[in-house]
């Protein structure tokens, strides 16, 4: 079964359909944060973006954090 998104619950209802036994929500949710496994994947993929918007975007931040000199 291939996923973008999986919660806890669908996590565990899928082990059970691969392995035949039982596990709990809550017991799926502590393994996955114990193990840094994250089930789910962010929706926003910056490197998707259009490059030429991208770099538009770096220069009017790099605008608005580097400090004007007051002379």
């Amino acid at each position: 079964m291939k996923r973008a998104n999986w919660t806890h619950a669908t996590l565990a209802a899928f082990f059970y359909r691969q392995t035949g036994i039982r596990v709990g929500e809550t017991a799926m949710g502590d393994f996955c944060r114990r193990h840094g496994v994250r089930p789910y994947r962010p929706t926003y993929r910056f490197l998707r973006a259009d490059p030429a918007r991208q770099q538009r975007a770096r220069q009017e931040l790099n605008e608005k954090t580097t400090p004007v000199n007051m002379a």
